[in-house]
């Protein structure tokens, strides 16, 4: 076995070719429930263009252990448009999961990604980041977990032990943990359909601010959520007089509602309307608790505390600016509008 482990061969990724073994790997490493139609999603069909994935395999038997790829994002940054990437899926299967073959793929991964692209990032996990300190990149920041409760019964079982007695309780204290949404000026509803050329309109106004945000036109918005094979999306916009303003985007259908995404202008009043909105919402669809995740340098953090989240945990996240791409080495550091919608896995 060691002579075959040391036998390795890492390649570029056909899409077409490779198909079969990857969502078989992906099923056996990342999610048993992970589809064909999952990987023609997410590998093929983003607007951005496809994905770039590499394939670690055992040369004599071409059986595939290991594979990473990297997912093409536009992104404005200081108001210019700019061609970047997250990476993803990257995976080797246990009994490859050394740091000899962990560190050849995630190399030939970020050697990619830093000739090709003018910045990457990933949100890799604490043994990730291992791997990621082996090629001298370091953390750039964090990952934040931010959480409301709406409903306490759960959470006063665990305490208390007593279920009979945690319903009594909870009719007492969830009406003090809800309430009545303020929507300010705006007019607040779920938007039915697809998206249409009014948030590509809304998406090219934003982009004259500063700090980072991700390119979201119309199609970006139907493949990322309306189109996602595995989860349920709702689009809630904010109009005042008809005129789109801001709009948020909530995975439905768990216990554990979250806000996946949130656009809008640096307004305050519309920020906090589509938060409470959303939170609302999700409690109209049975969610216990609304969690939301964004990057610790996030300019609307205060806001997300104003309307009642808490910071509950963190994760790591890592930024790679390519030398000479004129974009500021700490930018993901400062003003990042990043969320959960920013990666795809």
């Amino acid at each position: 076995m060691s002579n075959e482990k040391s036998a390795l061969r890492l390649l570029p990724a056909d899409l077409t070719s490779d198909r079969p073994a990857l969502v078989e790997l992906f099923r056996r490493c990342l999610s048993p429930t992970f589809s064909e139609r999952r990987f023609d999603w997410l590998y093929r069909k983003s607007p951005f263009g496809p994905a770039r994935a590499w394939v670690l395999s055992v040369e004599a038997t071409q059986k595939v252990i290991g594979a990473g790829a990297a997912f093409r994002r536009h992104m404005y940054i200081g108001g210019v448009e700019r061609i970047g990437c997250v990476l993803a899926d990257f995976c080797v299967v246990p009994e490859y999961r050394s740091l000899g073959p962990s560190l050849k793929l995630q190399r030939a991964l970020v050697k990619a990604a830093q000739e090709e692209f003018e910045f990457f990032y990933d949100f890799p996990s604490r043994s990730m980041l291992a791997i990621y300190e082996r090629l001298a990149i370091l953390q750039s920041g964090q990952i934040v977990r931010w959480a409301k409760l709406l409903r306490s019964e759960q959470k006063l079982t665990a305490m208390v032990r007593n279920r009979r007695l945690a319903r009594v309780a909870a009719t007492v204290v969830d009406p003090f943990l809800g309430r009545k949404p303020r929507t300010g000026p705006y007019d607040i509803e779920v938007h039915e359909g697809a998206c249409e050329e009014e948030f590509t309109r809304f998406d090219q106004q934003l982009p004259k601010t500063s700090g980072i945000r991700t390119v979201r036109n119309a199609d970006y918005l139907n493949w990322r959520y309306l189109q996602a094979p595995d989860e349920a999306f709702r689009v809630l916009t904010a109009r005042q007089k008809g005129q789109l303003k801001g709009y948020a985007v909530c995975a439905v259908g768990s216990d554990h509602g979250a806000i996946t995404d949130l656009c809008a202008a640096d307004d305050p009043t519309v920020v906090r309307s589509l938060l409470d909105a959303s939170i609302a919402h999700l409690r109209t669809e049975g969610a216990s608790v609304v969690v939301l995740n964004a990057v610790s340098s996030h300019p609307w953090s205060e806001e997300f505390r104003r309307v009642g989240f808490s910071q509950r945990d963190a994760s790591p996240f890592i930024a790679f600016v390519k030398p000479g791409a004129g974009i500021p080495a700490d930018t993901f550091l400062t003003r990042w509008y990043g969320m959960r919608g920013e990666r795809d896995s």
